[in-house]
């Protein structure tokens, strides 16, 4: 799961309609979980997380107070499934030449500057990102 994905949503109710709402989390995983109001009096909230997580189990405390400080407290586990295995396949080996610029394309001719377009692909989405800091080397 990215950064910023939603982990769940919930809407808060008190029969006494006592707001504000305080809400936070504790527990082993509550570091990687982000507490997101959707209004003023905090009655909606969403819970995203910080940073990416791996598939696997994470638990977490969700405290939430009224304005008059009653309290109650809701353990949490969210299960995030593992990603599948990815298989990348190319069409060759890639050449570029040394002058190319910004833009310029990726070749299966050992010229690099000519012949077939040099590609990835995959059966399943993927984002992809390729980083240079200097040699280039896939």
């Amino acid at each position: 799961m990215v950064s910023g994905s939603l982990v769940e949503s919930f809407t808060i109710t008190d029969t006494e309609s006592d707001v504000p709402y305080s809400i936070s989390l504790s527990g082993t995983d509550a570091s990687k979980i982000d507490i997101v109001p959707q209004n003023s009096n905090t009655s909606s909230v969403q819970l995203k997380t910080k940073q990416d997580l791996a598939g696997g189990s994470y638990t977490y405390t969700v405290d939430v107070s009224d304005s008059y400080s009653k309290t109650s407290q809701y353990n949490r586990t969210v299960t995030i499934a593992s990603a599948d295995t990815v298989s990348i396949t190319t069409n060759g080996t890639f050449y570029i030449i040394e002058s190319a610029l910004n833009g310029d394309f990726i070749f299966t001719n050992s010229n690099g500057r000519t012949g077939t377009s040099g590609q990835w692909s995959s059966g399943t989405s993927q984002r992809w990102e390729v980083k240079s800091t200097g040699n280039l080397i896939i």
